[in-house]
């Protein structure tokens, strides 16, 4: 035997959407859905003006179907908090790799960038060095050039003067036999 409010505060959570007996206006009719929905409408149970009348089998029944439903619920929350658990710590896990990973990119970009900048001023020197020497050798083999030239034509005049200077002895000579 259960009064109303014990009935409904103990099976109430085999019927989803059943309130707690303190919110029920009508506990007789709430009693009766739950004794339907578990027993059956066939079954020897009955209902009183205060308590619900129940066998032992039917109890037994009850109170199984109770551990199955708590059991389901509990199972539920446990879940549900494992799932947050495990969502909480994913969400710090995979916060804790993206930043090793944003980290470990900007290294790595910065050393590669470093290499980079190495690699573009060795780049940079070895092609001031390769324009230096060939202005240098253009420059050299004009100047060899030049003085080349400048060489020849100082022979080329001193040849003309001394070959002038030769004519000259040889014209006074052939004047000096002829007289």
């Amino acid at each position: 035997r259960y009064t109303f409010v014990e009935f409904v505060d103990r099976y109430r959570v085999l019927m989803p959407g059943v309130k707690p007996a303190y919110k029920q206006g009508d506990l007789r009719g709430t009693c009766q859905r739950i004794a339907e929905a578990v027993l059956g409408k066939d079954d020897d149970w009955q209902i009183g003006k205060t308590k619900i009348f129940l066998k032992d089998h039917h109890d037994m029944l009850l109170e199984i179907e109770r551990d199955k439903a708590i059991t389901d619920k509990v199972i539920l929350i446990q879940k549900v908090v494992r799932g947050f658990k495990d969502r909480s710590n994913f969400v710090k896990m995979r916060n804790a790799v993206l930043m090793i990973q944003r980290n470990w990119r900007g290294h790595n970009c910065r050393r590669n960038y470093g290499a980079m900048r190495i690699g573009f001023l060795r780049l940079q020197a070895l092609y001031r060095s390769r324009k230096l020497h060939k202005q240098y050798y253009m420059a050299r083999k004009r100047i060899i050039e030049f003085q080349a030239r400048c060489r020849g034509f100082l022979v080329r005049r001193a040849f003309r003067h001394r070959l002038w200077a030769v004519f000259t002895i040889q014209a006074y000579a052939r004047g000096m036999i002829a007289r």
